[in-house]
């Protein structure tokens, strides 16, 4: 009893206070007939939560080791990767691209990866802000990446250069062949020509620039989203002697802009057959 008592005043004050409180509810009432209640009851509380401790422990040892081995692991460069901002039109393309007709979507919360050979893999990654955390993985598969932009919303080009600076700067593009700008939407009435869409994305990626090698960018799309970017890591964009970013001279992957409208299917949408070729191209690339 000497050494239950020893033990019990030894591990007690390791315990929570509401089980504490519980072991002297138990002493009351079961004092008279097995004085070492509460000490049977405090060992079993006690080894319940080691063992849970112990549990929570591998999984979270486990789960950070899969995704530093997710992280380093190669991946193959394999598949047309489609960006861009929300409701910018990428899911649709996706459609166009399959030959599907029902062209109802909703926004995407999660990466959608179609597989149609001949054709190279496509991947939807989400437009969300706070979901480009997770699409690292899929810019080291990319051969070339679709940047989808609405070309008939002048007001999401600042997003959409912001989000397409994070990925120019992304030292996971390197592998990849080709970056096309589609401007989508073109069909609609305020609808912006590839020029005018380039214009002002160069404009806001040079100033992202700027503001780089002064200070750190964090967060897309206009967000401070601190560590919730398409990496953690980035490369920035040489200019060299060149006072402004230029895509032709700066981009660290060949970009060309692209007229593009699914209305009409992938045999009358403008842009959608030389869209088609470079995605077949991509395959063998």
């Amino acid at each position: 009893m000497e050494n239950l008592a020893l033990l019990r005043s030894t591990l007690l004050p390791y315990l929570p206070p509401p089980v504490v409180n519980l072991i002297s509810v138990v002493d009351e009432a079961l004092s008279d007939t097995l004085p070492e209640a509460s000490m049977v009851f405090m060992l079993t509380i006690l080894s319940i939560f080691l063992i849970t401790t112990l549990l929570t422990s591998s999984r979270s040892y486990s789960s950070g080791t899969s995704s530093r081995s997710l992280a380093s692991k190669r991946v193959p460069r394999d598949a047309v990767v489609l960006f861009g901002p929300r409701s910018s039109g990428k899911t649709v393309l996706l459609h166009s691209l399959l030959g599907i007709d029902d062209l109802t979507t909703i926004t995407s919360m999660a990466v959608t990866e179609k597989v149609s050979p001949p054709l190279p893999p496509l991947i939807d990654c989400p437009g969300h802000p706070r979901l480009l955390a997770t699409t690292s993985l899929y810019l080291r598969r990319a051969t070339t990446i679709l940047f989808v932009v609405d070309s008939s919303a002048a007001k999401t080009l600042p997003a959409a250069a912001s989000m397409l600076y994070k990925v120019l700067t992304s030292p996971h593009i390197s592998g990849c062949s080709s970056i096309v700008i589609v401007c989508a939407k073109s069909d609609l009435p305020l609808s912006k020509s590839p020029l005018r869409v380039r214009s002002a994305l160069t404009s806001t990626i040079d100033s992202l620039r700027v503001s780089a090698s002064t200070t750190e960018v964090t967060g897309v799309l206009g967000d401070n989203l601190g560590t919730n970017d398409i990496t953690s890591e980035s490369v920035p964009l040489d200019v060299g002697s060149d006072r402004s970013f230029n895509f032709d001279k700066h981009s660290p992957v060949p970009v060309k802009f692209l007229k593009c409208t699914t209305k009409g299917g992938l045999e009358g949408g403008e842009g959608m057959r030389e869209l088609m070729d470079h995605v077949k191209k991509s395959s063998s690339s």
